[in-house]
């Protein structure tokens, strides 16, 4: 929680929650950013911001189980 959100190395947020979610085996987060088109491209800076990890903005619900 509180990691920030990047998108070309400006600030647009900060995570809220985030997990590794065992139904699609891969790390997940929520944040609230400023207003970002689905598929945007985002850095998100983890633990003490010295790793960087890719994401990309999605609309909720992210998962709808078939």
């Amino acid at each position: 929680e509180g990691a920030e959100v990047r998108q070309g190395g400006h600030l647009v947020g900060r995570v809220t929650s985030g997990t590794v979610t065992p139904t699609v085996g891969k790390a997940i987060a929520m944040a609230y950013t400023t207003p970002l088109p689905p598929g945007t491209p985002v850095e998100v800076a983890v633990g003490r911001g010295d790793t960087i990890t890719p994401g990309q903005a999605v609309p909720l619900p992210f998962y709808r189980r078939s």
